[in-house]
């Protein structure tokens, strides 16, 4: 953006924003504004203005404690900081159309590289803060102790809580920026760190080659476009770092075991009617097939590495051969059902899909159905040897637990609550935790560790499955974690999540779990 546009467009959105302000002063004189945002998207590419008091935030709370009962202003309290739950959500279209029109002509993010992208992502916020903070210099909300009864914002859609709050203190007196950091604690547990040279808005699915050489993972970025990711292990050494170009999203993700080939579930933003599965050479970074398919959100590729499986928004679980992408079976869904996740033994010719309805056993040699599980699941992990399989309950149900099974038996052998009896806590709100539930589930190498990531927000607990004991936990500040796979060190856990604004993959350091 150049200066010339950034100054024009600042003044149109300094207007739009006073002209708002004194509209709702004028409408309302009666009430207590506590909160003035300059509300965008994602991408940036709209502006209003938004705004609430304290008797609007009581208003809200008590049509949502008519329908639930959890205590007014412990209501109150979880909606404060909500700008969707305000009582003049958008209210200054109108006014804004002029700053619109100048916004709409800047540059496509979707034109634009990774690092322009990025670029441009930050002259907007930029020029949003200085908007605001032209009104504050005048004087426009007050001075004094008036100007402390206010807290102006910059916020969008879905916003990682680090832009958030750097917003606010930029905007803000540093006594009123306190009192609203406190609704955003950021502390943290356990010890991470970060991998991956690009920022990821979410890493969506992370993956081992069976060997153990290459791990990967597939990432949406800030500017929108989808990224491969993969490291050589044992020294982390970025050797993937791709964009997919077309307007695709990736949303699953397979290695083959001797880590040449990377596999992905697409579909077409524009129609999603069309989907299929890729198929890419990790050596050259080549396109080797692209078939078409059902959406698929969940991939594993076989142990001998002939095959790869894969299921469908219908039930459907397909096998494929890995040459050409040529379909070998279809094992149909029970109808009404849902799959969630798809996994080959790692010895045998098994594969195991689970759903809101129970578990279903394939042969995928000879395309013959070996046994079912009446246990409904979100998604499921096998031991190393084979002989356990771990599920998650899906959101569906009342229970959030994490069952181990033995898969030869179908004997339950354990029960594991995962989110009220846990220790390890996260604070989530007026409802606490109905809607925190286990997410994935990853065996250690040894078979004796359970991880269990749980959202929402995101936390990933390491079990001693058998003794049903919490060992340690990892609370990243993140939404959501979507993937965990253990390294072949068995210390170490790799996790995939939603960042917003972090890098690609979290390495968790589970050293510590022998003296918990």
């Amino acid at each position: 953006m150049t200066k010339s546009a950034f100054k024009k467009l600042r003044t149109a959105i300094t207007d739009a924003a006073r002209t708002t302000f004194t509209k709702l002063l004028s409408d309302h004189p009666e009430e207590e504004f506590y909160a003035f945002t300059l509300a965008t998207n994602n991408d940036t590419t709209l502006i209003t203005a938004s705004a609430n008091t304290e008797e609007g935030l009581i208003r809200r709370a008590k049509a949502y404690e008519k329908d639930k009962k959890k205590g007014l202003q412990r209501r109150a309290d979880s909606l404060r900081w909500n700008p969707a739950d305000w009582a003049y959500v958008c209210a200054g279209d109108d006014a804004f159309e002029e700053a619109q029109k100048m916004l709409d002509v800047l540059p496509d993010f979707h034109d634009l590289d990774e690092d322009d992208a990025e670029k441009e992502f930050e002259s907007r916020i930029s020029l949003f803060i200085e908007s605001l903070k032209a009104l504050d210099e005048e004087g426009f909300f007050g001075r004094g102790a008036k100007r402390q009864k206010i807290t102006l914002l910059v916020t969008m859609g879905d916003q990682e809580t680090g832009l958030l709050l750097r917003c606010a203190q930029e905007l803000n007196p540093a006594k009123v920026y306190k009192e609203f950091a406190k609704a955003f604690p950021t502390e943290t547990a356990g010890k991470f760190k970060g991998i991956g040279s690009r920022k990821a808005y979410e890493a969506q699915a992370v993956v081992l080659s069976r060997a153990g050489q290459l791990l990967a993972c597939l990432i949406s970025s800030s500017s929108g476009n989808p990224y491969v990711f993969g490291f050589q292990l044992p020294g982390f050494k970025e050797v993937l770092n791709f964009p997919i170009r077309d307007q695709v999203s990736l949303n699953s993700l397979a290695v083959s075991p001797d880590a040449k080939s990377i596999y992905a579930g697409w579909i077409d933003l524009g129609d999603d009617e069309k989907s299929g599965i890729r198929c890419w050479d990790v050596s050259t970074k080549k396109l080797k097939w692209d078939v078409k398919a059902n959406q698929t959100s969940s991939l594993d590729a076989s142990p001998d590495g002939s095959v790869i499986a894969s299921k469908d928004v219908n039930g459907n679980t397909f096998v494929w051969d890995v040459q050409q992408g040529k379909q070998i079976w279809k094992f149909p869904g029970t109808k009404g059902d849902y799959l969630t996740c798809i996994r080959f033994s790692p010895t045998g010719t098994m594969l195991a899909s689970c759903g809101k309805k129970g578990i279903q056993f394939w042969d995928y040699k000879s395309g013959k159905k070996t046994g079912s599980l009446d246990e409904p699941g979100r998604s499921i992990a096998f031991s190393p040897d084979g002989k356990l399989l771990a599920i998650a309950t899906p959101e569906e149900h009342t229970r959030r637990d994490v069952s181990i099974w033995d898969v030869s038996s179908r004997k339950l052998l354990k029960r594991l609550d995962v989110v009220k009896g846990s220790r390890f806590r996260v604070s989530v709100g007026p409802d606490d935790h109905e809607d925190v539930r286990p997410d994935v589930v990853a065996f250690s190498p040894d078979g004796q560790w359970l991880v269990v990531l749980r959202s929402w927000p995101g936390s990933a607990v390491l079990w001693d499955w058998k003794k049903s004991q919490e060992l340690i936990w990892m609370n990243p500040n993140y939404e959501c974690l979507d993937g965990a796979v253990f390294l072949p060190d068995g210390k170490t856990v790799a996790i995939a999540g939603r960042p917003m604004d972090g890098p690609p993959l979290l390495l968790w350091d589970i050293s510590d779990a022998a003296k918990a």
